[in-house]
């Protein structure tokens, strides 16, 4: 089954023309949605994510938006933060392996994601409320 690049989609719908895709994809199924409890439920602005660190060890990640270069961050151990330039509605995590490259998805503002090791590299999962 022939999947579409989620980036490049968003981008064709918005201008309303096809785009040339990009040397790195970021596919929609990529990123897996884990339900919260309605007591961690609460807004969040159009132009802001919240990432949340479910590892036991740091987690250094590159995070571009389409106002701002990319930028390098960390967060610790089981941290959760609020990243936003103020503007955009989409970003692209680069989250590297060492020794394995590096998984890049799509996020969308107003969203929650959680990051965590799978054994064999990061993993990014959208996290929403029942």
């Amino acid at each position: 089954m022939k999947r579409a690049c989620l980036s490049c989609a968003v981008a064709a719908f918005l201008s309303g023309f096809p785009t040339t895709p990009h040397p790195w994809h970021v596919y929609a199924g990529e990123v897996r949605i884990i339900e919260l409890p309605t007591t961690k439920d609460y807004l969040i602005n159009p132009n802001t994510i919240l990432i949340q660190n479910a590892a036991d060890q740091e987690i250094v990640f590159h995070l571009t938006s389409d106002a701002e270069k990319s930028k390098l961050l960390r967060l610790g151990s089981n941290e959760t933060r609020l990243f936003s330039d103020g503007v955009s509605t989409t970003y692209v995590i680069d989250v590297p392996t060492e020794g394995s490259g590096s998984v890049r998805y799509a996020l969308q503002g107003s969203r929650r994601y959680q990051i965590d090791w799978n054994g064999e590299r990061w993993d990014v999962r959208e996290l929403t409320t029942k």
